[in-house]
């Protein structure tokens, strides 16, 4: 089975389409699973990898780049979110664009882990966490791998928005 893009002449100069119409792309659970079928990756191949649900494409030195990004991953849910624990940390950074329903594992947690939330992979990837629970609710400080506005009470319907410098998460907005 293929995933078709149409692209719709969206990348194009003013002059001369840099893209147009539409391509099929054959889809893969992962890039392991991808190299698998065809070998050796080769310059100018492209995938749709189906669990990170995004388009990535070899360029002339074998390298995987994500080209194509979708809405993005949520995780967990308002009824089943992710429990997090103090030493544990957040881990669950996926994607380029990631939205985690979150709670405290068991109580009221103080995030001790280092770094806070797990690195991204690329800089400009963006982490957003909605709290869950006004009884587990998570603590975020400003520090070890966070560069926050002050520290971060997540509750119910608490919104921290983060972005990825390569070297720190960055807040962007919150709700408290």
């Amino acid at each position: 089975m293929s995933r078709v893009l149409n692209f719709n002449d969206s990348q194009s100069s003013a002059t001369t389409p840099l893209l147009e119409g539409t391509f099929s792309f054959k889809q893969y659970a992962s890039e392991a699973a991808y190299v698998s079928d065809i070998g050796a990756p080769q310059g100018g191949a492209a995938f749709y990898n189906t669990t990170l649900d995004v388009l990535e494409y070899y360029d002339a030195n074998a390298t995987a780049w994500v080209i194509v990004g979708q809405r993005g991953t949520i995780t967990g849910t308002r009824a089943t979110p992710i429990g997090i624990t103090a030493v544990g940390g957040i881990t669950s950074i996926q994607v380029e664009r990631e939205t985690v329903y979150i709670e405290g594992s068991g109580g009221p947690i103080d995030i001790t882990a280092n770094p806070q939330i797990a690195a991204g992979n690329n800089a400009g990837e963006e982490l957003i966490l909605i709290g869950t629970s006004d009884v587990n609710t998570l603590q975020l400080d400003d520090g070890t791998g966070l560069s926050l506005n002050g520290a971060m009470l997540l509750v119910n319907n608490s919104v921290i928005k983060l972005l990825w410098d390569g070297t720190s998460w960055l807040e962007q907005s919150r709700r408290d």
